[in-house]
């Protein structure tokens, strides 16, 4: 696999990078004991030899949900209340007790920790019967999963972060041969399950683990989420809901920056419990006044289709899953659905996770299984595709990354789940051969030498709030760079007043002063705006690293464009992001690139668009194929 990207005088092929394997392995465990994983985590971490043949997985995230055991009914009950049982079935509880999903991370319990020991005391839990209960499962819970998984992956891998919270469990395993340096791990977590009144219980919710791993010349972020949302059939919207909230709650990297583009590559995993819902392909099934029979048509249907596509007519099969595709809550309506590549994957269009990827499950649901079988179904739930491995990935890292192995384990039979694996292989993003850890090459070059862009008639469009909230936003615009402090405000000063001169005179008084704000590059702001346009702002940056580095370099950057809500009482509320990668505004030398129109989202939800033009200037160019800085920029706002 080998990737090109364009800059400079032409293209760089990037074999020389080798490529980074990772899994994602996602199981809700069932308040079980469990000693065999040998089917759902390969042993000794080894690829598929489709993959790599004799190869490795660098990175392995482990997700679990309903993780307790070793502590007795009895106990639990003392703890934390009747019906809270070690060995209780997560999608009975509370029945005709509805939990309303929070709208935003105020009505969540979340908090954020940089750079955690991964031992498993590192990690606190929440004070009162909840921590109490968490002491038992140190000892009783914890010690056991960490001997079964260092004994099936071996002494090649390490533990190198964990989130536990109460029955919710996310790990990371990197391989010896990779560096994740303890200053880039964080961990967090956001709770959206019981509403104890001041905070929200850990039942349901998510775990974060953001993290870089370096290899060889190469260092790339990446971050996981292990998530548990609301059971039950007829709530996706309080799924999607939960997914918010998990997004705004987390707090990871910057705040004022969507979760989504927080790192190179981002991997969603869990029981989402996302159900199969017939009703809007096939309505006559839910036709009659008794609610059991329409149940019980229901899931003879969905388990005749469960049968059918793993039957040996391949054309029955195909239209089986075609159906059950289609009856995914979260499945349905994704752009990529009717691709005759099964492998390829489908692009999420629901109000939550907007613009991630998945692919089509080519196994039988993993939901509501009988225990000890491989797929007996239980008639009380429908069978559905309640577990779940998404991904994203920053602008033009779309063909960096191969998803494969997307399996269900059906011989793990302790659970009524059954897990999920699905492996990627990816192009990691470069770095200068001696710095393996970001931030790197940062440096204040001879102003002459300096790589510069400008972004100019830039504006947003159709703004929408993603809380409730009457006021009509005052955005305003940051720029910010992937790479810690690369981006910096480029002041016009002393030897370049000639450059002030020769701009566009509707624009002297906005540069002049932009020149004086902050190091984070912005905008002005406007009031009461859902449609700003910034047509006579003009707005220099400089990117810090050493003109000596290969432009291929700029490829792996992105300029990350956050709309903000102004306010002068507390800090700017983010609005939204767009993502630009530095290689696309250098990729054609001394034209302008455009965006137009580009969906802004924030937490998993597109909130407007933004439009804009960049040009850029690199030492390395010629005269010739960019002119002088200066003019290039004077000239393109006139008109």
């Amino acid at each position: 696999m080998s990737v090109t990207v364009a800059g400079g005088d032409g293209a760089d092929t990037m074999e020389h990078r080798g490529e980074l394997n990772v899994l994602c392995c996602t199981a809700n465990i069932g308040n079980t004991l469990f000693t065999d994983i040998s089917g759902w985590v390969p042993k000794n971490g080894a690829t598929p030899d489709s993959v790599q043949k004799g190869g490795f997985y660098d990175l392995i995230a482990v997700g679990m949900q309903e993780c307790v055991f070793g502590v007795s009914d009895e106990e639990v009950t003392e703890l934390a209340g009747e019906g809270y049982g070690a060995n209780y079935d997560d999608d009975d509880l509370l029945d005709d007790k509805p939990v309303t999903a929070p709208e935003s991370a105020t009505a969540a319990s979340h908090a954020t920790h940089r750079a955690p020991s991964p031992s498993p005391k590192s990690t606190k839990s929440q004070g009162g019967w909840g921590s109490m209960l968490m002491d038992k499962l140190d000892n009783r819970c914890t010690g056991h999963i960490d001997g079964v998984f260092q004994e099936h992956l071996g002494s090649d891998y390490v533990l190198v972060a964990q989130v536990r919270k109460m029955q919710m469990r996310l790990r990371v395993y990197a391989h010896t041969s990779v560096v994740v340096p303890k200053e880039s791990i964080e961990t967090s977590f956001c709770n959206t399950g019981l509403n104890m009144g001041v905070v929200r219980v850990a039942n349901k919710g998510g775990q974060i683990i953001k993290l870089t791993a370096c290899k060889q010349s190469t260092a790339t972020s990446f971050c996981f989420v292990n998530t548990h949302l609301a059971a039950h059939e007829g709530r996706a919207e309080e799924r999607d809901s939960s997914i918010r909230a998990i997004m705004d709650g987390v707090g990871i990297g910057r705040r004022q920056v969507d979760f989504s583009f927080q790192s190179c590559y981002s991997f969603w995993m869990g029981d989402m419990n996302y159900r199969t819902d017939l009703a809007p392909l096939e309505p006559d099934l839910f036709k009659g006044d008794d609610a059991k029979e329409r149940h019980a048509a229901v899931w003879q249907r969905v388990h005749g289709l469960t049968e059918d596509m793993a039957g040996e007519d391949a054309v029955k099969a195909a239209a089986a899953r075609t159906i059950l595709w289609n009856a995914d809550e979260l499945l349905r309506g994704s752009i990529g659905m009717d691709d005759p590549d099964l492998d390829a994957p489908v692009t999420m269009n629901r109000v939550a996770l907007h613009g991630w990827k998945t692919l089509r499950p080519m196994y039988k649901p993993t939901f509501k299984v009988v225990r000890e079988t491989p797929h007996d179904y239980v008639e009380k739930r429908i069978p559905s595709y309640t577990d779940k491995v998404l991904w994203t990935n920053l602008a033009g890292f779309e063909d960096r990354i191969r998803p494969h192995d997307y399996a269900s384990v059906p011989e793990f039979k302790s659970s009524d789940h059954k897990p999920v694996r699905c492996g990627f292989t990816i192009i990691p993003t470069l770095l200068p051969r001696g710095q393996e850890t970001p931030p790197f090459a940062l440096c204040a070059p001879d102003e002459d030498a300096m790589i510069k862009v400008a972004a100019f008639d830039l504006s947003c469009g159709d703004i929408v709030r993603d809380v409730e909230s009457r006021d009509i936003p005052d955005p305003l615009l940051k720029f910010y760079c992937t790479l810690q402090g690369a981006l910096e405000e480029y002041k016009v000063k002393g030897k370049k007043k000639n450059f002030l001169a020769s701009l566009h005179k509707s624009a002297q008084k906005a540069v002049k002063h932009l020149a004086g704000s902050s190091s984070t590059p912005q905008t002005t702001w406007k009031k009461n705006d859902v449609n700003p346009v910034w047509k006579d702002e003009i707005k220099l940056m400089k990117v810090m690293l050493s003109p000596d580095l290969p432009i291929t370099v700029l490829g792996d950057l992105h300029i990350l464009v956050a709309c903000l809500d102004h306010d002068d009482g507390s800090a700017d509320d983010r609005l939204g992001t767009v993502v630009i990668r530095l290689g696309d505004i250098f990729a054609k030398p001394g034209e302008v690139f455009e965006v137009k129109d580009a969906l802004m989202r924030n937490n998993g939800k597109v909130i407007g668009t933004f439009s804009g033009k960049f040009v850029a200037f690199h030492p390395s160019f010629t005269k010739k194929q960019n002119g002088p800085f200066d003019d290039k920029i004077a000239t393109v706002p006139a008109k």
